[in-house]
């Protein structure tokens, strides 16, 4: 996803972005999905959506999406906690209405992939013999894949979210997509009373609360670790593709606060697993420190 360069293209800069891709029907996906977005946040005067514009023929074997540019600045650049809480408020309320048209569910399989691409034979060896415990805790329902981390929310100058890139991407757990909110920034170091918060806020625009609290912050924990070690994979592979003072905040940001939940896990939570789980969850503490250092 792109603008024009403002220096060469001042007035098309200020209102269109383009997306390009080889398959249309990645582009087609968008497009429906923005506009079903468009739809359905219809009254809800705090949320918004990037205004789908048009779908090009194929040019020198790429088609390109057009949507209309949103002014304002990313989640990520904001340090209001309100924003983050309307946006995961945003982000229930698409998990609760929205449906994925391929039907595609990340799984731990995707995840184990991953890691294999991603990591060498003794980091990858520790993290995927180890990844059980968290994959265990996590427990929710499987919801449309916003991807739902800072970039792709946009905050207006009226403090109004604007959802963008709503690429469809199938299916995940609630959770692993909640903590992208919650845990891509160091807002909220250790204060978990914030994060409740967010997740609480969640919850409202999803609608329904079926677990415990102790479900629910497990749950995000562990999301967080997984979260973690995915983002590390992505920056490593993908690095190029994204903006750079992003992913580096990013992954420290993930890593830190993955750090801090396998903490709060075992300061809270310590009865809650057998002495095999501690040894897992030692092993992951270790790999996220080596980590932490190499980023």
């Amino acid at each position: 996803m792109y603008r024009l360069d403002p220096k060469n293209h001042q007035f098309l800069s200020n209102f269109f972005v383009f997306k390009a891709n080889r398959d249309i029907k990645v582009l087609e996906d968008e497009a429906t999905k923005t506009k079903e977005l468009e739809e359905l946040v219809k009254g809800h005067g705090e949320f918004g959506t990037a205004k789908s514009l048009h779908l090009s023929e194929n040019i020198d074997g790429r088609y390109f999406y057009v949507t209309r540019y949103s002014d304002g600045k990313t989640l990520s650049e904001s340090d209001d906690i309100e924003d983050y809480k309307k946006a995961a408020r945003y982000l229930g309320l698409i998990h609760k209405e929205m449906r994925s048209n391929n039907g595609q569910i990340t799984t731990k399989n995707d995840f184990i992939k991953r890691i294999e691409e991603s990591f060498g034979e003794s980091e990858k060896e520790r993290i995927i013999t180890n990844i059980d415990v968290v994959y265990d805790s996590i427990k929710g329902d499987l919801v449309f894949n916003r991807d739902s981390h800072p970039e792709n929310w946009i905050i207006s100058g009226e403090r109004k979210v604007i959802a963008i890139d709503i690429e469809d991407k199938g299916y995940v757990n609630q959770f692993t997509d909640l903590v992208k909110i919650s845990e891509y920034t160091n807002l909220y170091g250790d204060d978990y009373d914030k994060r409740k918060h967010i997740w609480d806020s969640y919850f409202e625009g999803y609608g329904k609360k079926q677990l415990s609290q102790k479900e629910i912050e497990l749950s995000c924990l562990n999301a967080t670790i997984l979260k973690a070690f995915t983002f590390y994979s992505y920056a490593k592979n993908k690095g190029s593709e994204t903006h750079e003072s992003f992913r580096e905040s990013t992954q420290q940001n993930i890593i830190d606060n993955a750090i801090s939940s396998i903490q709060r896990i075992k300061e809270k939570y310590s009865t809650d697993y057998s002495e095999s789980d501690w040894k897992k969850y030692s092993i992951l503490h270790e790999t996220l420190g080596s980590l932490k250092i190499h980023t």
